[in-house]
């Protein structure tokens, strides 16, 4: 015996019949049946992959039979032993487990007497999830039954919930009940999940008898973790089993279940009705409600309108093919976004009609109103949205709609009638400019119902898509109409037109029009014959969910090359297409891709072929089955790879086929050319659910052999980057495709690594590598720098969909950076190691040696405002990958000859630094470093550092500052008061430095910044240098309090020293002032680079007016007031 279940596995088996003379019946019998390996999962998705494998073996004579089992996985097991004796059935034991928690099952079953039975279940630390994805739970529970299973079904049956979890939270319970075919009794049962309890009490079944049950869900976390509120429902359950029904009574406050709304939710809602099943063959749900809402807000369940709902509500509703609702509502003293709303809504419809609508909703100054019947001969349903101030729904929306129209005729052949005005309309993300529309649709008159229709839209935007203008025409009649949509934008120019009619539940007809001018531009060589069938009696509105299509013999012009969709067809759920193409270019195909227009460029022309069939879920009753072959090419031309540093591949072979058949995916690739070498894969991995997942089983060979890795550079990213070196590679694979087993090499030779922005030149590099199974072994990874090397070995696993590594890296004088203002010579060694959830970077480093110098400031630059044309990646914002941690632990050297030029420092450093990094926190930073010696020029002085040392003892933007930078007076001239070395001393931290003037002898602050900006004392000064010597002050030492600058403008005898720029003196200027009064101010301005002056004396005559008088350059009697408001 033999049953194939396809990826599922297989059952075989086999058994004999043996008869000795004197036997009775068949004599005795044996039969067993093996498993091979059954994967549940392939027969119910949500179960985890198995491997079961066991028997299941069954004998019989003419005193019995008996049945055993086991079968069995790695995380599961289930046996059973039962037999049939006397006509009694016995199990005598029946148990499944997996993981920690099990099932058993006992009992027996008198099958030729009484027919009485008993049975026991019982579950300890049973979790749902230990079989696949279902909730995690640990059930201990107790299920006891007894009875009769003929003449009539009768049982008695208790249950006990021991202590137990279910959704993280407790569980407990227990229940009782008598049942045969007619109905139940002494029904008494209650559990509690948590806080949440619900009971049941009472018969059900018979006439008089009544069921009463009550839940209270105080804790609906319980049930889903972001859902909140409490709900309190009752009823009384009455009927039969054939026609029950219940009563209904339900209250529920603050219920949501989006956390940003759940403060101050104060919703209430009562509802009371009943609900039963109709119908005399096909049983339907039927349900009868009322009810309040008061404060509700529907931002607590999803909407982005936030408000407080109240109102009233009145429903009556059937399910079911014929179904039908009967609704009244009603809005009192309610608001929406902050607006105020109110009105109502009334209505009875069914699948084919709509009768007695009213609804008139208000919010704010917006109406949308609707009144009239649908649906049958003679009705009318006028309707009308006047959103006169869309704002008022908040700061998400803006402009005005108006439109207003009717609706008439039947679902099959609907009449509407509609004009619509919008202007400036903001909807969120959504804005258009203007709207303007008008329709005429149907009159009732089948085939010759006119087909009417002109919409025009301008200024639409939404994110990046932008369309500038768009009108939508129609004309004709039902069964003989003209459409035309005509769209414009900055890169666009889109044009379509079908031709065509309605006829027998299908729209039969022509694209006579279909082309693109612009960015993606193409022209469809028309007609190109059309049918849509819908559903019998789904009307235009099937449209939306077609039943066949068919579209044969489209071909479709590119600006260079051809695409021939020779067919697609649907018929019901299943869908074929064919076609072809030839002569398409690489940069055509660029304008769908950013990653191929920013890395790929060239004449290559490719041909593709495809054939393909998908049956759908519907159409196999189960999974989705596709079958078919595409075939992509190269015709001619070459490739190139790169921008910066382009790279012709010397393309020969270009050649990428996928194939699917009997439920397997095979992708065939191969590559060949004279710089990008031989490529070659073969991978085939099977579909699971017509799909391929992370357990699909794979099957691969991959091979490489290349010359050259130049062309590979682009594909990691970095402008400017340049490849070079030999590399070989050799596959073969099994496993998953989530988990695949790999075994091969990878070889290089030669390799190089140049990035000149970056001054990196790393040469003659090795790689050997292995795989094995899960796991890369880097054996060796060697480079050479213009002097030292570098060397890398360790291991990267790849185990569940997630890797996890461990490299050694290893520097011995390596010149990892060197171009002419940035050489860094390194010895050292790391560690990277990955697991699950971060990486640890640990290492010791010293600079050998070291030259860095940054760029000057105030060096041109381009604004970020200007976009460079043709740049890759220029104007988009980065995209944020999300990444594991990096942990970080480095021990950095400066050594004995590290050099700093940058922003007039030009220093050799000394000293070292723990830098430490863990969990995305701030890197913690314990080290000093000094300068050994150096200079730094400020305001066109050399200055001489005389002490340097920078502490840092935890937060790395914060260390402790201790610097001394002096003017070095001529070498052998004795210090003086008449010739004093000045210079500035910095204390504190980084960020609360605190600065101060020093001097050699000691004099005072004026002095010392005159010594230091200008080499002389201020007893000397002349011309500008006391402007020169007030905007020195400002900048070296600005700030609050009494600072240099102050003690500056005391030192001169005057209120006020400072530079300024002046109307009228045409350039900037020295302000002196002194305060001559309570009331009166006089101030001198001087052009500091012309002979123009200005005098002026104010007079505060009182708290409003002011007088000034001025004379110079200008001269004026100026009357100034000022008034305060609150």
């Amino acid at each position: 015996m033999l049953v194939d279940l396809g990826a599922a596995g297989r059952l075989t088996g086999s058994g004999s019949v043996q008869r000795q003379p004197g036997d009775a019946g068949f004599g005795t019998a044996a039969f067993t049946v093996q498993t091979g390996g059954i994967n549940l999962k392939e027969i119910y998705s949500s179960l985890h992959t198995t491997k079961i494998a066991g028997t299941v073996s069954a004998t019989g004579t003419a005193k019995g039979q008996q049945l055993k089992a086991d079968l069995r996985d790695a995380k599961m097991r289930l046996t059973a032993d039962a037999s049939l004796a006397a006509g009694v059935l016995r199990i005598a034991s029946a148990n499944l487990s997996a993981g920690p928690g099990s099932i058993a099952l006992t009992g027996e079953a008198d099958l030729a007497g009484d027919k009485d039975f008993q049975l026991t279940a019982q579950a300890t630390h049973f979790t749902p999830s230990a079989f696949g994805d279902f909730p995690a739970a640990d059930l201990n529970a107790v299920v006891n039954a007894r009875g009769a299973i003929a003449p009539t079904f009768r049982t008695t049956a208790d249950f006990t919930i021991r202590p137990s979890r279910l959704f993280g939270q407790s569980l407990s319970g227990r229940g009782k009940l008598a049942a045969d075919t007619r109905h139940v009794s002494g029904v008494d049962a209650s559990l509690a999940l948590g806080q949440n309890t619900a009971q049941i009490n009472g018969a059900f079944g018979l006439p008089g008898e009544k069921l009463a049950w009550r839940l209270d869900a105080r804790q609906l976390t319980a049930l889903r973790a972001d859902l909140y509120g409490a709900l309190v429902a009752s009823g009384t359950a009455t009927g039969t089993f054939a026609a029950p029904r219940t009563t209904v009574t339900a209250d529920a406050s603050g219920l949501g279940w989006v956390p940003s709304a759940r403060k101050n939710n104060d919703a209430v809602i009562h509802a009371s009705g009943e609900a039963w099943l109709q119908g005399e063959t096909t049983k339907v749900a039927a349900i009868k409600a009322n009810g309040t809402v008061q404060r509700l807000n529907p931002a607590s369940f999803g909407s982005p309108l936030a408000g407080r709902i109240n109102g009233s509500f009145d429903a009556t509703a059937r399910a079911g093919a014929d179904w039908q609702a009967n609704a009244n509502v009603a809005l009192q003293d309610s608001q929406l976004s902050g607006s105020p709303m109110w009105g109502h809504a009334k209505f009875a419809a069914n699948r084919t009609h709509v009768s007695n609508a009213d609804v008139d909703l208000h919010v704010g100054p917006n109406v949308i109103a609707a009144q009239g019947s649908f649906g049958g001969a003679g009705d009318r349903l006028n309707w009308k949205l006047d959103l006169t101030q869309l704002a008022a729904l908040g700061p998400d929306f803006a402009g005005a709609l108006r439109a207003n129209g009717t609706l008439s005729g039947s679902v099959q052949a609907p009449s509407l009638t509609a004009a619509a005005d919008g202007a400036n309309i903001r909807i969120y993300t959504q804005q258009l400019k203007s709207l303007h529309g008008t329709a005429s649709l149907g009159s009732g008159h089948g085939a010759a119902d006119p087909l009417v229709s002109d919409i025009q839209l301008a200024g639409y935007t939404s994110g990046a898509t932008t369309i500038d203008s768009a009108r939508l025409q129609t004309s004709g009649t039902r069964g003989s109409h003209t459409l035309r949509l005509a769209a414009r934008g900055s890169d666009f120019d889109a044009l379509a037109e079908v031709a065509g009619g309605w006829s027998s539940n299908a729209w039969a007809g022509n694209i006579t029009a279909l082309q693109n001018r612009g960015r993606y531009a193409f022209t469809v060589q028309t007609p190109v014959p059309l049918r849509i069938g819908v559903a019998e009696g789904a009307g235009v509105l099937g449209l939306a969910k077609p039943q066949q299509l068919a579209l044969t013999n489209a071909v479709v012009r590119l600006p260079t090359g051809t695409i021939n969709i020779r067919s697609v067809e649907k018929n019901g759920p299943r869908w074929r297409s064919a076609g072809g193409a030839t002569g398409v270019p690489i940069n055509y195909l660029a304008q769908f891709s950013d990653a191929v227009r920013e890395n790929l460029s060239g004449d290559l022309t490719l041909g593709a072929e495809w054939s393909l069939d998908l049956q759908t879920a519907a159409a196999t009753g189960g999974a989705p089955v596709l079958a078919g072959t595409a075939h992509v090419y190269r015709e001619k031309g070459d490739l190139v790879a790169g921008q910066d540093v382009p790279v012709q591949l010397g393309l020969g072979t270009l050649d990428l086929r996928a194939d699917v058949a009997n439920g397997a995916l095979r992708t065939q690739a191969r590559i060949e050319g004279t710089r990008a070498g031989i490529t070659h894969l073969d991978a085939t991995a099977q579909l699971l659910n017509g799909r391929l997942a992370n357990d699909s089983p794979l099957r691969m060979t991959a091979s490489a052999d290349m010359a050259s890795i130049a062309w590979l550079a682009p594909l990691a990213g970095q402008p400017g980057l340049d490849l070079d070196g030999a590399l070989k590679l050799a596959l073969t694979g099994s496993g998953t495709i989530g988990a695949p087993t790999l075994n091969g090499s990878v070889t290089g030779d030669a390799l190089a690594v140049r990035w000149a922005e970056q001054g990196v030149k790393l040469s003659g590099g090795v790689l050997r590598a292995n795989l094995t199974g899960d796991q890369l072994v880097l054996q060796r990874l060697t480079f050479n720098g213009p002097q030292g090397n570098a060397q890398a070995d360790g291991n990267i696993r790849f185990s569940g969909g997630e890797a996890t590594m461990q490299l050694k890296l290893t520097a011995n004088k390596l010149e990892l950076m060197s171009r002419p203002d940035r050489t860094v010579v390194v010895t050292g060694e790391s560690t990277l190691v990955r697991d699950a959830k971060h990486f640890q970077l640990n290492g010791k480093f010293r600079a050998d040696r070291a030259v860095i110098e940054f760029a000057p400031q105030g060096r041109p630059t381009l604004s970020d405002d200007i976009i460079v044309l043709g740049k890759a990646g220029v104007g988009k914002p980065a995209k944020q990958a999300t990444s594991m941690p990096l942990n970080m632990d480095i021990e950095a050297d400066l050594g004995d000859d590290f050099r700093l030029r940058a922003m007039g420092l030009d220093a050799n450093l000394a000293g070292s630094a723990h830098i430490r990094i863990v969990d995305r926190r701030p890197p913690r930073v314990n080290g000093s470093i000094r300068v050994v010696n150096g200079t730094y020029d400020a305001y066109g002085q050399h200055l001489t550092i005389e002490r340097g040392i920078i502490n840092f003892t935890g937060a790395y933007d914060n260390p402790s500052l201790n610097i001394l930078a002096v003017r070095k007076r001529p070498e052998g001239e004795q210090l003086s008061e008449t010739n004093v070395e000045a210079g500035v001393e910095v204390r504190g931290t980084a960020l609360a430095p605190a600065a101060k003037l020093v001097s050699t002898p000691n004099v005072s602050d004026s002095d010392k910044l005159a010594w230091l900006v200008l080499g002389h004392g201020m007893d000397t000064m002349a011309g500008q240098e006391a402007g020169v010597l007030s905007a020195a002050a400002g900048a070296l030492f600005g700030g609050t309090g009494g600072g240099i600058k102050s003690r500056l403008a005391n030192s001169l005898g005057v209120d006020e020293l400072g530079l300024s720029q002046a109307k009228g003196l045409e350039s900037t200027v020295v302000t002196v002032g002194k305060r001559i009064s309570q009331r009166a101010y006089l101030s001198f301005e001087q052009g500091a680079g012309t002979a123009t002056s200005l005098v002026k004396l104010r007079y505060k005559l009182n708290p409003r007016i002011t007088l000034q008088f001025q004379t110079g350059a200008n001269t004026a009697l100026d009357v100034l007031y000022s008034w305060a408001f609150d």
